[in-house]
């Protein structure tokens, strides 16, 4: 399981709550990889490579079976981002509904988007009547987002275990004005060595793997989070968790570190 994120969990529920189909009145049969509350939008392959084509898609549906935002002829705009609402890293495409309700579309993956988690939504299109005067009405179902979620990743051949020195070392300071929930490196303390501070969830979000692809110059970094035996879930508010790593030979010249593909704030280097 690949690190979480500040604010993923509240985010999420709220998510399940405004993008169920509220329109549907009875059960599609969906692949057993189809998000419950997607209307059937199905994303594939589940584990998607950066760079690389996802198919979009929705089955047909049966008269009986009604989602409201993704009605027969209309013109559906499609985004992928990551699950983290605030990154900025997005891909979009238009696709019309067929008259049996499906529909399917190729799109790349962002090649800035952070790794694990990510989410395609339907968004409404503009004849929706998605406005605060249908919402106050009490007949909001043009604003409800169908969407389905997959696992975006580096090419696991691509990819070597690192070296952990320490997990106890003392959070170095960021500057305040550059204080973010995003990682944070800063060389040493030792020779070759990398302190990384990852924000995550109640449980140790710690550096596993390294890009040994990675253009020269850049140290790149794929993060777990480790959860104890025993334990179920993760569920705390963000905190940073410290990893002092050995750098690779090959990138000791660094000058930028990034953490599950997002540039990391590199201090007193």
């Amino acid at each position: 399981m690949r690190r979480r994120w500040a604010g993923v969990a509240a985010w999420v529920a709220c998510a399940v709550l405004l993008s169920g189909c509220a329109g549907m009145t009875a059960t599609v049969s969906l692949p057993a990889s189809a998000d419950p509350f997607g209307c059937g939008i199905v994303v594939s392959p589940e584990r998607a490579l950066i760079g690389e084509d996802v198919t979009i898609s929705r089955p047909a549906t049966g008269p009986s079976e009604v989602c409201t935002t993704l009605a027969p002829g209309t013109t559906q705009t499609l985004e992928i981002r990551s699950i983290v609402a605030d990154d900025s890293a997005r891909q979009s495409a238009t696709v019309v509904v067929e008259p049996d309700g499906s529909f399917e579309v190729a799109m790349p993956v962002p090649t800035g988007i952070r790794l694990e988690r990510a989410l395609v939504t339907a968004i409404p299109p503009a004849e929706s009547d998605c406005t605060a005067a249908a919402a106050a009405a009490g007949t909001p179902d043009d604003c409800y987002f169908p969407r389905a979620q997959f696992t975006v990743a580096f090419a696991e051949d691509k990819l070597s275990s690192l070296r952990i020195v320490s997990t106890d070392a003392a959070q170095p300071a960021l500057p305040p004005s550059d204080r973010t929930q995003e990682s944070y490196a800063k060389a040493g303390p030792g020779p070759n060595e990398l302190t990384l501070v990852i924000y995550g969830s109640g449980c140790a979000s710690r550096p596993t793997q390294y890009r040994h692809d990675a253009p020269s110059g850049s140290v790149e970094i794929v993060s777990e989070v480790v959860v104890p035996a025993g334990q179920d879930g993760c569920n705390e508010p963000s905190i940073p968790w410290t990893t002092v790593i050995a750098v690779p030979d090959a990138y000791r010249d660094y000058r930028s570190v990034s953490v599950d593909n997002l540039e990391s704030t590199l201090i007193d280097q």
